[in-house]
C-alpha cells in the first residue's frame, strides 16, 4: 500500500498513453531482506512558473 502513490504518480505525470512511452517498474528484495523499488516513466515536457501555472518553451 505504502508504493501505490508512486505507481499513481508515474500514470497520472507520466506520458503511457502511446505506443512509444513506457512505464517501467520493478520490485525485489535483496538477501538482506530490503525492499528494493523501482518506477522510472518518459515524463512529459511541461512545467510550472512560480505561480503554478503551466509554462511552454517556445521553439
Amino acid at each position: 500500500m505504502l508504493l501505490i502513490p508512486f505507481v499513481e504518480n508515474a500514470f497520472k505525470h507520466g506520458k503511457v498513453t502511446e505506443d512509444a512511452e513506457w512505464l517501467w517498474i520493478d520490485m525485489n528484495v535483496d538477501e538482506a531482506g530490503r525492499l528494493l523499488f523501482s518506477c522510472i516513466n518518459t515524463k512529459v515536457d511541461k512545467r510550472k512558473d512560480l505561480t503554478g501555472r503551466h509554462w511552454h518553451r517556445e521553439c
